[in-house]
């Protein structure tokens, strides 16, 4: 047994007994009219919120709403101490009389999440409190117990006989308590007209015997300061303590209503899965289901470890307490997509989880059509900036064609024109002349080799791609290992992987301050793995520097992947997964 369920069965015993005891005051006391109905509504009352809280509290012991069933409970019977012929204990019960009606009106002001969620819950559960224990002890410090309408025992804390001031503290308690319950009464009707669909069901009954209550204690309390005949009063009151036994019921009912609805529900929803036309939307009869018109979907992508809309577009779910609530979609143990929704439905976790089975298997069709479109707005921004990147390039290489090799060959140009000129009169000069035009002449050849390793190393094409990378590690600055496969790749796959690891390798001789890096090459399943790590600083990004940037691009275009795992202070690695089938 639980220490929780020891507790609750403790409380259990403890509410029976306190029943037992507020029955017995009544029945002994000398003032008390009609013990027979005060005891059989007082037990009604005091047993049924002590007993709904109890199961509420088992089955949600996370939320307070079953702990503020029970103190309504408690709080009943401790009202009973009223009716004692002891001062003392007649005191108490003075005191302790309206607490009952704060710990109500905070019960329904939380349902059913158990929190006081807005702003204006929080105020009119604060001004219940006030009204309830310092006004209520303002109240009961000028009652004439003994004179007054009840002829009860003598108020021990009485501290003053004039009646002026008792009708005023009394008549101030009666009006603002009025009024603070019609405005729970207004409040409730609110909350229930904007709740979702489904959980209208779950609030509607207890709502409803709660609003009633409202007014009709509303109404004796005016009462008291004005001139209501005493059969009238009479009547609200019984009617008042009837609706006030209803509202444990009406949750029972509420709860019962939600869950044959909710059962309903995904009923329908499978059924509409099933028949729905190309053109329907498992977000609009998820949306439907849940009664939540907000809903929106999120498609899990496990290669690429995002979410994504039914557009492809990313999606970055909410974090806690931002506002939505987020329920993963699971089949066959993986995650398919998440459910973003309004927090009232985390109070029926169990139907927002029917309602994603029920749709797995459609969501994970849709996933597919999502992941699809989402490859295709990613290569198509891939090839614009393929296509930008290009031009860029072939801008670079004009400039340093102008500034480098043409601005060689033309000066070799003037040189053997002027050689030419003096050949014959000036061999000397005709030798001087010739030599600068050679040692010009390759000079601009070793500038246009070097111009064509960037575009496309001779090695990579003779070789492969071992040799070229080889022969890129024996440049580095720093000692790098490599490990790669012989055999030939498609040639598209070996310039992509050549260009990103020289610019991983780059990368790390610039900025990760490493002692040592390695190059691995893994052909594996139809793919090549490439990957370029070393033991430098971390701390990389892949989304700032455009050099990685276009190597994503030219990857993504061959359908690979590039990643970038670069966490602070240990190392960073960069990996491409390449389709070469």
């Amino acid at each position: 047994m639980t220490s929780l369920r020891r507790a609750l069965i403790a409380l259990g015993i403890a509410g029976v007994a306190a029943g037992v005891v507020a029955s017995l005051l009544v029945l002994s006391s000398d003032f008390q009219e009609d013990p027979g109905v005060t005891i059989a509504f007082g037990l009604a009352v005091g047993w049924s919120f002590i007993g709904t809280g109890l199961y509420a509290w088992w089955r949600r012991p996370d939320n307070s709403f079953g702990a503020l069933m029970v103190g309504v409970g408690f709080a009943f019977f401790a009202g009973a101490l009223g009716a004692s012929d002891i001062p003392g204990v007649f005191a108490v019960g003075l005191l302790t009389g309206a607490l009952s009606f704060a710990f109500l009106i905070h019960l329904l002001l939380s349902f059913p999440s158990g929190r006081l969620e807005s702003r204006a819950a929080r105020i009119l559960a604060a001004i219940a409190y006030v009204e309830t224990t310092v006004v209520q002890v303002a109240t009961v410090l000028v009652t004439d117990s003994e004179n007054g309408d009840c002829k009860c025992t003598a108020n021990p804390l009485l501290v003053t006989h004039n009646q002026t001031v008792s009708d005023v503290v009394v008549g101030f308690q009666a009006i603002t308590s009025a009024l603070a319950l019609l405005a729970m009464t207004v409040f409730l009707v609110h909350r229930w007209r904007t709740a979702p669909r489904p959980l209208k069901g779950l609030l509607g009954p207890m709502y409803l015997a709660g609003a009633v209550t409202m007014v009709l204690y509303a109404l004796t309390l005016t009462a008291d300061v004005t001139n209501f005949s005493d059969g009238v009063e009479a009547g609200v009151d019984l009617a008042a303590l009837v609706t006030f036994t209803a509202i444990p019921y009406g949750f029972l009912v509420g709860l019962l209503r939600s869950r044959i609805a909710r059962g309903g529900a995904v009923s329908e929803l499978v059924t509409r899965v099933g028949d729905r036309t190309p053109e329907g939307s498992m977000r609009d009869l998820l949306a439907d289901a849940l009664g939540d018109p907000s809903l929106e979907l999120a498609y899990w992508l496990p290669d690429r470890e995002v979410y994504v809309a039914e557009d492809g577009a990313e999606v970055t779910l909410p974090e806690p307490g931002a506002g939505r609530s987020v329920t993963p979609v699971v089949r066959d143990g993986e995650c398919v997509a998440a459910i973003i929704h309004d927090p009232s439905l985390d109070e029926e976790p169990e139907f927002v989880r029917g309602a994603a089975a029920a749709a797995a298997l459609a969501l994970e069709s849709e996933r597919l059509a999502a992941e699809l479109r989402a490859r295709v707005e990613e290569l198509r921004a891939s090839r614009g900036r393929l296509v930008r990147a290009g031009l860029d390039e072939r801008r670079r290489l004009e400039r340093d064609l102008h500034d480098g090799a043409q601005q060689r060959l033309v000066s070799l140009r003037l040189a053997l024109g002027m050689a030419q000129d003096r050949v014959d009169e000036d061999p000397d000069m005709t030798r001087m002349l010739l030599d600068r035009g050679v040692k010009e002449l390759e000079s601009a050849l070793a500038e246009l080799r070097e111009l064509a390793r960037g575009i496309h190393p001779g090695v990579l094409t003779d070789h492969g791609l071992g040799p070229a990378l080889s022969s890129l590690a024996d440049r580095a600055p720093l000692p790098v290992d490599v490990e790669a496969d012989a055999d030939r790749l498609p040639p598209a796959v070996e310039s992509a992987a050549y260009f990103m690891v020289a610019e991983a390798l780059t990368n790390v001789a610039k900025y990760s301050r490493a002692e040592h890096a390695r190059v691995s090459v893994e052909r594996r399943n139809g793919h090549v793995r490439v990957e370029v790590s070393d033991d430098g600083l971390g701390g990389a990004d892949a989304n700032r520097g455009s050099g990685l940037r276009g190597l994503a691009d030219r990857i993504a275009a061959l359908d690979g992947r590039l990643t970038v795992e670069s966490p602070d202070g240990a190392g960073t690695v960069v990996r491409a997964d390449i389709p070469c089938a």
